[in-house]
């Protein structure tokens, strides 16, 4: 068992031994809680609530998992120039986004 500093329901901070604990305000208290109490948790009604994080969607989970846009749009955009070379027709508006990247990669070219 550790010792927490407590604040209404917050969890503040932990000392290992009764005898760490240091003077603190009126407002805060010390009290026992078992060693698996994080600052996460939370001490309502003498005892210790573990948090339990929230289930992550999975668009959140998906949009983190991708390469970064800017990749993805780089190789998308090499494919249609790749295409385009090998005499494949792009659609108009496809075909004019292409030349305005291909001019930016030609103004502005990699070191």
């Amino acid at each position: 068992m550790k010792q927490a500093l407590i604040h209404n329901t917050r969890i503040l901070e932990f000392v290992s031994l009764a005898k760490e604990r240091f003077p603190v305000h009126e407002a805060l208290i010390w009290v026992g809680v078992p060693n698996n109490t994080t600052t996460e948790d939370m001490y309502v009604g003498g005892e210790v609530v573990k948090f339990i994080p929230p289930e992550v969607p999975y668009n959140v989970l998906r949009r983190n998992a991708y390469p970064p846009i800017g990749d993805q749009l780089d190789a998308i955009w090499k494919q249609l120039n790749q295409d385009r070379l090998g005499g494949k027709s792009l659609i108009q508006e496809v075909d004019d986004q292409l030349n305005k990247v291909l001019a930016v990669k030609a103004a502005h070219p990699k070191p």
